[in-house]
């Protein structure tokens, strides 16, 4: 039986000592608990949206804001320096065997390709020669100055024309008894790996001059002209450069 009336509302307690008290009307939670759903709704769409917006305005307004102007290059190749012609260093009258002959190694180089068409750069190069016994582990040190010219095609296969010149030095066991000079000429292909990476390949034409000296075994070489064909599969890597529009 309800014995008496609660201060701020109806009320009612049973004997127990347990009190009641009325819900709220379902409808009118319903319609709170709508409400509050839809503005989350609608601020996360609303977010969704000027985040979509932000990155469509990015991708459209990036070309304009950032103008690439060539890209860093760097890599490194496995290399050949084939033997066509000894010249005077070793004549066909020569009594003791030819001081150098084809061999292989490695070459590094960095350098910077423009947007088109140039390349200019450096390179180190060893590569271990035959020098059929009269040099204990003849090494054959090239340190050049590269450029090459990318011919106009497009596509993944970039035919180019490369030359430069540079210094070099021969002799046993990385050490320099001898040193001069060499220019090369050639031509080559690039592939396009991807926008970042590419695989070249390239065949030129050496001449190497080397200055009179006296090898391991006491024998006078002369000063001569050595005729090399230099075979690169280069590995390469591009990090593009930007510089901002014009205004």
């Amino acid at each position: 039986m309800d014995w008496f009336l609660l201060p701020f509302g109806r009320g009612s307690a049973t004997f127990s000592g347990r009190f009641s008290t009325p819900k709220t009307k379902p409808s009118n939670f319903s319609r709170v608990h709508r409400h509050r759903v839809g503005a989350s709704l609608r601020i996360g769409a609303g977010a969704a949206a000027a985040l979509l917006v932000h990155r469509a305005e990015a991708d459209t307004e990036g070309p304009e804001a950032r103008l690439q102007s060539g890209s860093i290059v760097y890599g490194a190749a496995l290399t050949a320096e084939l033997l066509a012609s000894s010249g005077a260093i070793c004549p066909p009258t020569a009594t003791v065997p030819c001081v150098i002959g084809s061999g292989g190694g490695l070459a590094v180089r960095a350098g910077y390709r423009f947007h088109f068409p140039f390349y200019i750069g450096g390179a180190y190069e060893f590569s271990k020669q035959d020098a059929h016994k009269s040099i204990t582990l003849a090494i054959l040190q090239q340190v050049r100055a590269e450029a090459r010219y990318f011919l106009p095609v497009s596509g993944a296969y970039v035919p180019f024309l490369a030359g430069g010149t540079g210094a070099v030095g021969y002799g046993s066991a990385w050490s320099i008894q001898t040193y001069g000079g060499v220019a090369f000429l050639g031509f080559g292909l690039e592939l396009e790996l991807s926008r970042t990476s590419v695989m070249a390949f390239m065949v030129s034409y050496r001449p190497i001059v080397l200055l009179k000296w006296r090898d391991s075994v006491e024998a006078d070489r002369p000063t001569g002209i050595l005729s090399m064909v230099g075979l690169e599969l280069a590995l390469e890597q591009r990090v593009p450069v930007y510089e901002p529009p014009n205004r």
